[in-house]
């Protein structure tokens, strides 16, 4: 193994010169020789670079003092008297074949190292194959080299490598790695007197816009070091050094001022410099970001930040507008103001601010957005109309002059005749509300693509009337081809009168057909339940009845005839479901006792002639009906089916 170091007049380490020269030489020895022959494995590459090495650094003109080192090794499957004594051959042969090859007069100093146990661990933990790695890497690692047994100093290390598992490890190691424990190595120590000489002239002058230099210099000693540099200003960059010269780069200068720096070399424990001079930029003035402002629509102030590169700079710039959206433009020594007017249009628009300053004109764009259309309504809103409607007036402002047409619309059909004037106004029709509740509706104005709305409310017409009635018909009696009719009054204290009257003559005397009934009943109602709290004639119902009926039946064959009133009485639950504003279906089953007189007849030879006469008497059901019921009064109607109308 060989390595170079090189210093100044003392003796340094190469890191504190700067300079580093290091290279590795081998010598390897055939088992149980000291010879150095040049045929076994790469030793003759290896002799003639170390025969390079030491004529190019030792033989030197610039060199103050050198010396070599030589370090020997031997495989351990010896005795440690015959190892020691390869050891010393090896490093002698060694020593005298530099001599002979290198006439100088070095000074050689001659270290026996012995068994490199260091370099035979690294080898075993490189190589995945030698047989019983982990116990191999023990013994090394874990037994000493040396002990006496019966006062003979024995190698207690190699012996038990020997022994492991028959000396199979052992063998495999003699054939793999021993070979490159036989060998002899080179450190080398040079120090050198380095000189080196800057060539560039200093200072150095550079124009604002900047460029690249180069600093060449030249040294005594024809090595690849090269100088430590260093520079504290920002604006030279890029600074690149070689064993031959250093070149940077200068940055443009922005500010309008003369500028100076320092290069700094340090090689060889020697500082040397070159000063670097850049020119002035020209005055300017520069805005603090873009040149550009951004308003709304609705306008507002703007202030633009700008500086300039003349230091302790006094000029004020010269700033103006020809726009009459922007009246005014204010400047200070950091600042330009302005005001911008609303835009009232729906296009954006846009102008240039001229500033001056050091005989130089800069420009500001000023661009401002187009107006959102947008209604904005002026009059009250929610509005409100009398029951009885009436004529409606909606004001309203339209953000933008050149919105296009303003349309409005109403959801409710009770609003009639909506109108946009071309005044900001609005007009509408209400119809009278008829209900008993409140109702509203909603008016939009649009334009623009944009609209407001408007709620338009109307009271509700004033009910004086306590007036709860009904009106209905027996769907039962309908599908029988019976019409009919009945009426209810609510009475107050859940208590109503219902009164119904039904009547059908049908007959076809040819065909011997009748169908003929008429008659009526009368019942006393008490309503109750929580639907009957809220609203009179709804909900769940009992009560008392009574009925009084005619009949005659006869459908081409037995005829029956009650001439005299039959009659029936009873009790009766019921419950009206509520359908629609005004409208419930009641469901009606009455329980009573029945009594009437009837004749039986046949009709003969265009004659109805007598059969029989019997009287009916029953006790069930006696009243059934189905009926649909239409609410009567300002305050009678089903507020969850629909609400005012």
């Amino acid at each position: 193994m060989l390595s170079v170091g090189v210093g100044a007049q003392e003796v340094k380490s190469a890191e504190q010169n700067g300079l580093e020269r290091s290279e590795v030489v081998t010598v390897y020895f055939r088992q149980n020789s000291s010879v150095i022959d040049r045929d076994y494995m790469s030793n003759g590459e290896h002799l003639d670079r170390l025969v390079e090495v030491l004529k190019d650094y030792l033989l030197d003109d610039a060199k103050v003092e050198g010396k070599v080192k030589v370090h020997a090794s031997a495989s351990p499957e010896g005795t440690n008297q015959i190892n020691t004594r390869l050891v010393n051959a090896r490093a002698k042969a060694i020593a005298n074949w530099i001599s002979k090859q290198v006439h100088t007069g070095i000074g050689y100093e001659i270290d026996f190292k012995g068994i490199d146990w260091s370099l035979l661990l690294s080898l075993v933990e490189q190589r995945e194959d030698v047989p019983y790695r982990e116990e191999v890497l023990d013994i090394i690692k874990n037994t000493p080299e040396n002990v006496k047994v019966n006062g003979v100093v024995v190698n207690q290390r190699q012996k038990k490598i020997e022994a492991l598992h028959n000396g199979e490890a052992y063998r495999w190691l003699l054939a793999n790695l021993y070979p490159e424990l036989r060998y002899a190595s080179v450190d080398t120590y040079v120090m050198y007197a380095c000189e080196l000489t800057i060539t560039t002239q200093s200072p150095v002058r550079y124009p604002a816009e900047g460029g690249e230099g180069v600093i060449t210099f030249q040294k005594n000693v024809a090595d690849k070091v090269a100088p430590l540099t260093h520079c504290d200003a920002e604006w030279i960059t890029d600074i690149k050094s070689s064993a031959t010269e250093v070149t940077y780069k200068v940055q443009p200068n922005e500010v309008a001022e003369e500028r100076t720096s320092v290069i700094t070399l340090d090689i060889y424990d020697k500082h040397e410099e070159v000063v670097v001079e850049q020119d002035a930029a020209t005055p300017a003035l520069f805005f603090v970001g873009e040149p550009l402002v951004k308003v709304p629509a609705e306008g507002g102030s703007a202030t633009v930040a700008y500086t300039t590169n003349v230091p302790n700079n006094k000029n004020i710039p010269v700033v103006g507008s020809e726009v009459e959206w922007i009246p005014g433009v204010v400047a200070n020594d950091e600042t330009i103001s302005f005001n911008v007017g609303p835009n009232k249009s729906i296009h954006p628009r846009s102008t240039v601010v001229k500033v001056e300053c050091f005989g130089q004109t800069q420009e500001l764009t000023v661009e401002q957005e187009g107006v959102e259309p947008r209604v904005t309504i002026t009059s009250e809103s929610p509005m409100s109309v009398p029951a009885d409607g009436g004529l409606g007036v909606i004001t309203y402002e339209c953000s933008a002059v050149d919105a296009g047409e303003t349309v409005a619309t109403s959801d409710a059909e009770w609003i009639e005749n909506v109108e946009v004037g071309e005044d900001g106004v609005v007009k509408f029709v209400a119809k009278p509300n008829r209900s008993g509740e409140e109702r509203q509706a909603v008016i939009s104005v649009a334009s623009g693509g944009n609209a407001t709305e408007v709620v338009v409310k109307q009271l509700p017409k004033e009910c004086t009337s306590t007036l709860h009635m009904s009106l209905s018909t027996n769907a039962l009696y309908d599908l029988a081809l019976i019409p009919n009719i009945g009426a209810e009054i609510y009475l107050g204290y859940n208590l109503s009168l219902d009164a119904n009257w039904h009547y059908a003559w049908w007959k076809n005397d040819s065909k011997a057909w009748y169908w003929r009934t008429y008659g009526g009943d009368a019942s006393l109602r008490w309503w109750f339940g929580k639907q009957a709290k809220q609203k009179p004639l709804t909900g769940h119902h009992v009560g008392l009845y009574g009925q009084m009926i005619t009949y005659d039946f006869e459908l081409g064959g037995k005829g029956i005839l009650a001439e005299r009133w039959s009659w029936a009485a009873g009790v009766e639950y019921g419950y009206s479901l509520p359908l629609a504003y005004r409208l419930n279906l009641d469901f009606t089953l009455g329980v009573g006792y029945h009594s009437g007189e009837f004749y039986e007849y046949l009709p003969i030879d265009g004659h109805y002639v007598w059969q029989a006469t019997k009287r009916r008497q029953y006790i069930g059901p006696t009243k059934c009906e189905i009926s649909l019921v239409w609410l009567i009064g300002c305050d009678n109607y089903n507020r969850e089916k629909g609400g005012a109308r």
